[in-house]
């Protein structure tokens, strides 16, 4: 016996970002939601809000209570050019009422006034807002992962009018004066982008591989069959963005070798585009895939495709983890390259015909592909575990407290 008391146990109110269940893995975000639930888990008593129904999650570890789950749907919103410009100056305005969905926010009061909590933790500015989680800023925990600045200025680039153009841009400038006054008012901020943590002054939560997968059925021998995956949820933006840039001017100039496979495995794509990619040879629209082993074991080498979007892609460590090849772009490889060398763990594509040259290289070349996975595969070993995220966030929350 030491004689000094044992440190209290956190009480950890966790509430799931948006409309979905965080047992559930069928994207890059609802990995990162379940691995910092996880964590948190780890490091005290969770209760756990949820505004959907929720899957079963005996198998993964975690050890947290359900006080709530019931599927509340978005609220609309109008769509005139005065509530339009309401919203561009409520922007400016952290915990505006404009920002709030009342009924999301009586659960949370609820649940918060029956009990103290040492902290409230969720995912997203945009989520925080939206259930009402400013008032707790003294105690509030958000794992922001894409900044939304970033994706502001996404919009402003993909803007289809001059007009639409004028106003996104000016609701890029309001978001980010209110971003970086959302970041002062909250108790601990966390970016998945590790430059763009320091350029705040926030922490800095990587994202991590869901599972280490050590099954023999990933052995590079098994894979030389010319087969090309990319997997995302393409209800994102940015994927499905991406992803019909390359269909468009990569996929269509690649020398149309024996057995050449293209499979796009992912939720949510717009039936254009499942309509476009399909008159395409050799395409293979899988939609979401249970067994997303059995496809990177499938696969030769995996592209990602990335040119928009405001966060890191799990998708990366995923495949390496896998012993697979990977093709990316500047933006696809954002906030790894500290760790990850072109040319030493993956092939950097900075252009279209780059793209097409460096996947015609890699297929079919044993060499090149044993020496990149390999090494790729050691580097996340060695620097991305649920350890690792798991000690995070104890410093944080224990450190704060």
């Amino acid at each position: 016996m030491s004689g000094f008391p044992d440190k209290p146990i956190l009480q950890i109110l966790f509430v799931s970002p948006r409309w979905g269940d965080p047992f559930e893995l069928r994207s890059g975000g609802s990995q990162r939601t379940n691995l910092l639930l996880q964590a948190c888990s780890s490091c005290g008593k969770v209760d756990v809000i949820c505004f959907a129904e929720v899957s079963s999650h005996s198998s993964l570890g975690c050890d947290a209570q359900i006080v709530y789950w019931q599927h509340i749907p978005p609220m609309r919103k109008e769509g005139d050019r005065w509530h339009k410009l309401l919203d561009l100056f409520s922007a400016c305005s952290i915990g505006s009422k404009r920002h709030v969905d009342p009924r999301k926010e009586q659960v949370v009061d609820a649940f918060v006034s029956k009990k103290h909590y040492d902290w409230i933790v969720t995912r997203y500015m945009s989520e925080a807002l939206t259930m009402g989680l400013m008032k707790y800023a003294d105690r509030l925990v958000v794992d922001i992962d894409d900044s939304p600045v970033d994706k502001a200025m996404d919009f402003v680039k993909l803007a289809g009018t001059p007009r639409n153009k004028v106003y996104l841009w000016l609701q890029a400038l309001a978001t980010r004066a209110a971003f970086r006054r959302f970041i002062d008012k909250v108790a601990i901020t966390a970016l998945s982008d590790y430059r763009q943590a320091l350029r705040y002054r926030t922490r800095f939560l990587p994202n991590l591989p869901f599972n280490t997968v050590t099954a023999p059925e990933v052995s590079l021998d098994k894979a030389q069959n010319g087969h090309i995956l990319f997997v995302g949820n393409l209800s994102y933006y940015a994927n499905h963005l991406g992803m019909d840039h390359f269909m468009t001017h990569v996929y269509p100039f690649l020398k149309k070798r024996k057995g050449l496979e293209m499979h796009i495995c992912g939720q949510g794509l717009d039936d254009d585009l499942e309509k476009k990619w399909n008159a395409m040879e050799g395409v293979r629209i899988m939609g979401y895939v249970p067994d997303i082993v059995r496809e990177y074991a499938d696969a030769e080498i995996v592209v990602i495709p990335i040119y928009h979007g405001a966060g890191t892609c799990i998708k990366v460590l995923e495949a390496m983890q896998m012993h697979r090849l990977v093709i990316t772009t500047p933006k696809g490889i954002r906030g790894y390259d500290d760790f990850f060398t072109p040319g030493v763990d993956y092939l950097l594509a900075k252009d279209d015909r780059s793209f097409v040259s460096m996947i015609e290289e890699a297929l079919g070349n044993v060499p090149l592909q044993t020496r990149l996975t390999e090494h790729a595969a050691k580097v996340v070993e060695k620097n991305y575990s649920k350890d690792f995220l798991f000690d995070r966030v104890k410093d944080m929350l224990s450190s704060d407290r």
